[in-house]
């Protein structure tokens, strides 16, 4: 299910993206997002949302509660792409440029990375905010020790997308009322409880661990390109 809703996000996402490619695109820019500054280093916490995303299958390990946080998951992807088809939002002005800082240093690398990577379009609202907030509804629902990090971890991921200059404010704000829907349309008031006797905290090791060492494989890469 996790490869098949990755599968899913890969070809609608970058596949829209493509099909609207120099096409008109609307700015949801507001003096708050002028007013916030540009944060290289909120990259590390922005680009979390990658694993992040994953976080039920460490919390929630029973399959039948599984599908539902999947359904909740395709409710998001599905609701976005169509938003993204009918009411394209580009964040092009909203990005600065870092072709003429190629070699400031690993942090500005991976800055570029991501900009090159995700396509400053399907920005409203925002499918990395609705999938964590549909992840950190399901591990509260699991694991309730999980509530505080988790929801600490969305909010740290809202504030790393405005620094990075990837989204706008307002993609934010409904993107995490889409995650917060969807997850109540397919979980509902669902018991995800486990059965597991491992603590809480304990379900979050192995994810970070491997966003540890994502970076560090990065950091190596950048390494051999700049010796």
């Amino acid at each position: 299910m996790a490869l098949g809703f990755v599968a899913a996000f890969v070809a609608s996402y970058y596949g829209i993206a493509a099909l609207q490619a120099g096409e008109p695109a609307r700015s949801l820019a507001t003096p708050f997002d002028a007013a916030l500054p540009f944060v290289p280093e909120a990259v590390y916490v922005y680009a979390s949302t990658y694993l992040g995303a994953f976080l039920p299958l460490w919390t929630v390990p029973e399959l039948r509660s599984f599908r539902r946080v999947a359904l909740a998951y395709l409710i998001s992807l599905g609701f976005c792409a169509a938003c993204f088809v009918a009411w394209p939002v580009s964040a092009a002005t909203l990005r600065p440029d870092l072709i003429a800082t190629p070699d400031a240093g690993f942090t500005l690398w991976a800055v570029g990375l991501l900009y090159r990577w995700d396509p400053p379009l399907n920005l409203f609202p925002s499918l990395h905010l609705a999938l964590a907030t549909c992840a950190a509804q399901a591990s509260q629902r699991a694991q309730p020790r999980l509530a505080v990090p988790v929801w600490s971890w969305v909010a740290a991921v809202a504030v790393a997308a405005c620094l990075t200059k990837q989204h706008f404010v307002v993609d934010l704000v409904v993107g995490i009322a889409v995650g917060w829907i969807a997850f109540r349309l397919a979980v509902g008031s669902a018991n995800l409880r486990t059965r597991s006797t491992e603590t809480g905290l304990t379900k979050l090791v192995p994810l970070v661990a491997l966003y540890i060492g994502t970076v560090g494989l990065f950091v190596a890469t950048w390494a051999l390109s700049h010796e």
